[in-house]
């Protein structure tokens, strides 16, 4: 990221592309869902819809998430509190859940 642009570089060698990213574009981090953290886990959402810039395909969608419970998990280290959570593209309609 560079001046509130992504520079997305081609794989086959044909150059890159810049794309501007309008504010408050979430950069998806699936390993560790940094948004999904502070908003749900420390924040304690139920809901809410993120815009999101996909670098697959190079576009952006508006994603909602919804929270559908919580467990504690107790561990010999610790006890963890982890929450489900609901991914739903309404463009599309694809959904999946995540466990934060």
């Amino acid at each position: 990221m560079e001046d509130g642009n992504i520079r997305v570089t081609s794989l086959d060698g044909s150059g890159d592309t810049i794309i501007p990213l309008p504010e408050n574009v979430v950069l998806p981090n699936t390993q560790f869902y940094p948004y999904l953290l502070h908003d749900f886990g420390d924040g304690n959402l139920e809901k809410k819809t993120y815009q999101i810039f996909e670098v697959r395909t190079q576009t952006f969608a508006e994603v909602t998430y919804t929270r559908t419970g919580e467990k504690q998990l107790d561990l010999p280290g610790g006890a963890l509190r982890c929450c489900g959570i609901n991914r739903i593209e309404p463009g599309n309609g694809i959904g999946n859940k995540v466990v934060d």
